[in-house]
C-alpha cells in the first residue's frame, strides 16, 4: 500500500512539473520573439518586463510559475525593478510587455493558454499624441490592458520610484489621479510621521484613484479597518467648501486616546500647469500628466497643502470611523415578514 502511494505521489509531482514547464516553455518563446523585435540584450538597464502573471490562472496552474524562466531569458528581475506586475482577476488571460525606454518601443502580447497574439507599439510622445495610436491599441487584442501597460512601461522609463510603480500594480495601471494619492501619502509621511503609539487612518472623500496609493503607501485597507471610504453625490461634491479637497488623514493615539485629524487639497490646476495641458481634452493627457509630476515627487507640499487642521477627540474618532448606512436593512433584507 505504502509503495502504491509513494508512485502515485512521484506520477503526480512529475505531472505538475510537466505542466509548469509546458507554461514556462510557452511564455519564454513567445518573449524570446519579442527580445527579437525590439532587438532587446538579456539584462539591458534600457529594458523591463511588465505582466499580470502573479494573477492569472491556467488550467488550474498559476502563471506565476514562469516567471523565474521569463527572468533568465530577459535578465528582468525583481531585484532589478524591472520586472513589474499589473494585477488583474484570476480569470482573465496573461498579458506580458517588453519595453525598451531607448527607443520607447513596447513589445505586449495577449495569451489565453490557446492563442497568442503579438504586436509591436511605438509608444513615444510622438505616437501617443496621435488619436490613432490609441484607437489602433484599443480595438487590437490588449483593448483596456494597453493603457495598463503604456502608462506602467512609460513612468518606469522616466524614472519613477518602485513605491509608486507597487501603486500602479494594485491600482491596475498608473494615472495622475493615483499619482496625486501618492503625494498626498507622501506629505503626511514628511509632515506628520508617526510617534509612538499612534496609528494612521484615512477617510477617502471625495473617492478617487488616490485611495489605491495611500492604501499601498501607507498599508491603510479596509479590512484592517485603516481606511473609510466615502463617496459623494454630485449634490455634495457641489456643496465642498473646496473643490481640491483630497481627504482626511487621522494620526491617532489608542492608549491616549487622542490625536489629529488633518483635511488636505490638491492643486490640480498647478499640476496641469507643469504639463502644460490645454483647455481641450486629448487622449494623452493622461500619461503627460504622471509624467509631469514625476520631478515633484520629493516635494508633495509643491502641490498638496494642509486645507484645515484640528485636535481630534474619542467621540470625533468613533463618529468618523462609522460608515453611517446598513445596507441590509436599505436593501430590506432585515425586515420581519
Amino acid at each position: 500500500m505504502r509503495k502504491t502511494s509513494k508512485v502515485v505521489l512521484v506520477l503526480l509531482g512529475l505531472i505538475i512539473l510537466s505542466a509548469q514547464a509546458v507554461m514556462a516553455f510557452d511564455l519564454t518563446s513567445l518573449l524570446n520573439e519579442g527580445m527579437g523585435r525590439l532587438e532587446a540584450k538579456k539584462g539591458s538597464q534600457n529594458l523591463c518586463l511588465i505582466t499580470n502573471a502573479p494573477y492569472v490562472r491556467f488550467n488550474g496552474q498559476s502563471a506565476v510559475r514562469c516567471l523565474d524562466a521569463c527572468s533568465e531569458l530577459t535578465g528582468c528581475t525583481l531585484g532589478s525593478e524591472r520586472l513589474l506586475f499589473v494585477q488583474r482577476p484570476v480569470d482573465a488571460p496573461l498579458v506580458a510587455a517588453l519595453y525598451d525606454r531607448s527607443r520607447q518601443r513596447l513589445w505586449a502580447l495577449r495569451w489565453d493558454g490557446q492563442q497568442a497574439q503579438s504586436r509591436l507599439w511605438e509608444v513615444g510622445d510622438a505616437a501617443l499624441a496621435q488619436e490613432a495610436t490609441w484607437q489602433a491599441m484599443q480595438k487590437s487584442p490588449l483593448g483596456r490592458d494597453a493603457f495598463s501597460l503604456v502608462s506602467i512601461a512609460r513612468a518606469w522609463g522616466g524614472g519613477a520610484p518602485y513605491d509608486l510603480l507597487k501603486c500602479a500594480e494594485f491600482h491596475d495601471h498608473l494615472c495622475p489621479g493615483v499619482t496625486s494619492g501618492y503625494l498626498l501619502a507622501r506629505f503626511i509621511l514628511q509632515r506628520y510621521p508617526l510617534r509612538p503609539g499612534q496609528r494612521y487612518y484615512y477617510v477617502g472623500s471625495p473617492v478617487w484613484c488616490k485611495e489605491d496609493a495611500v492604501q499601498v503607501l501607507l498599508n491603510l485597507t479596509p479590512g484592517k479597518r485603516g481606511m473609510i471610504v466615502r463617496p459623494l453625490n454630485q449634490e455634495q461634491k457641489e456643496a465642498l467648501p473646496d473643490k481640491t479637497l483630497g481627504g482626511l488623514f487621522l494620526r491617532w493615539d489608542a492608549k491616549a486616546q487622542k490625536g489629529r485629524a488633518l483635511a488636505l487639497s490638491f492643486d490640480w490646476q498647478k499640476a496641469r500647469g507643469l504639463a502644460r495641458l490645454g483647455k481641450e481634452k486629448k487622449r494623452d493627457d493622461g500619461v503627460r500628466l504622471l509624467l509631469a509630476l514625476l520631478p515633484v515627487l520629493d516635494r508633495p507640499q509643491e502641490l498638496v497643502s494642509v486645507w484645515k487642521e484640528s485636535d481630534l477627540t474619542p467621540a470625533q474618532f468613533q463618529a468618523l470611523m462609522q460608515t453611517g448606512v446598513d445596507p441590509y436593512k436599505q436593501m430590506g433584507f432585515t425586515d420581519k415578514p
